[in-house]
């Protein structure tokens, strides 16, 4: 049995912080596989007027490719702050780009999803509000 199948233990490195998931009722310790992702993305308060921009870091599991989406309808770490309700808005936006800029030797990711258009100022605001309440984005008004 000179060629038989030898298991390698599995090795992980951890990013930066850890998530915990429920699978099928045990606890375990996930690292974040890309931790620190630059999103961006706009806001208008009608299809004609723009509200601000919201931007900062995002961790995702998997890294988000052009033409999926990202959802911001469930927080998962902090549930006690409740989903604003914006009619019509779905709280998922699809991703526009992804930029992978090289950075001192490691790399920087920025996606760059679809404007999010609100149907007026009011909805505008309580979406920016929500996003730099439950996911660390800043909001610039314009």
């Amino acid at each position: 049995m000179g060629d038989a199948l030898v298991r390698q233990p599995l090795q992980l490195a951890v990013l930066t912080t850890r998530v915990f998931i429920l699978d099928a009722g045990f606890t375990q310790h996930r690292p974040h596989a890309f931790a620190g992702v630059v999103a961006d993305l706009s806001i208008f308060g009608s299809p004609t007027a723009s509200f601000g921009v919201a931007s900062g870091e995002l961790d995702f599991e998997v890294l988000p490719r052009q033409g999926e989406i990202v959802s911001f309808a469930q927080l998962i770490s902090l549930p006690a702050i409740a989903l604003p309700r914006i009619d019509g808005f779905s709280f998922q936006l699809r991703v526009a780009n992804v930029i992978h800029a090289p950075r001192g030797g490691s790399f920087s990711i920025m996606v760059l999803l679809e404007p999010a258009v609100m149907r007026n100022g009011a909805d505008a605001a309580a979406l920016a509000e929500y996003l730099e309440r439950g996911f660390g984005l800043g909001v610039d008004p314009f």
